[in-house]
């Protein structure tokens, strides 16, 4: 179903498939091949996608804005990195409760998204204080951080 709306709702400037738990990166990646106007995108609790859909989307959907990728546990640093490499224009970016994300990521983020204007880190426990405070002096817009406070019980 989704891979039929990307294939014939090319002009698409927004879509939300939250909570489609089902999702695949196959579909995902449809989406980024043919909807390359999408400027707001969101797979929050999308949890089978993995890094390759998220490239997809980082190298063809471009213009995204605003990018949700809440609870999709699956990604990695690479997936952050390549958004941070090909959407250098988002103003929103939602990585809360993605386990696998660390300062890389984060510093990655810091360098290519300047123009972020919230971020979203709670849930993860691999940021440390080094890299919210790279994302504090690259990202001088940024209106809403939000993270997870560093565990005591947590080594770094």
């Amino acid at each position: 179903a989704v891979t039929a709306v990307a294939t014939g709702c090319t002009q698409l400037t927004s879509l939300d498939l939250s909570d489609c738990d089902q999702i695949t990166d196959a579909a995902v990646t449809a989406v980024a091949t043919r909807c390359t106007q999408l400027t707001t995108l969101n797979l929050s609790f999308c949890n089978q996608i993995t890094d390759a859909a998220v490239t997809a989307l980082a190298t063809r959907c471009t213009q995204l804005t605003s990018l949700d990728l809440n609870g999709c546990d699956l990604i990695t640093d690479a997936a952050a990195t390549a958004v941070a490499t090909g959407c250098t224009q988002l103003t929103s970016l939602d990585l809360s409760d993605c386990d696998q994300i660390t300062d890389a990521a984060l510093a990655a983020v810091a360098t290519g998204c300047t123009q972020l204007t919230s971020l979203d880190l709670r849930g993860c426990r691999r940021i440390t204080d080094a890299a919210a405070t790279a994302v504090a002096t690259r990202c001088t817009q940024l209106t809403c951080y939000y993270s997870t406070p560093p565990s005591s019980h947590h080594s770094t």
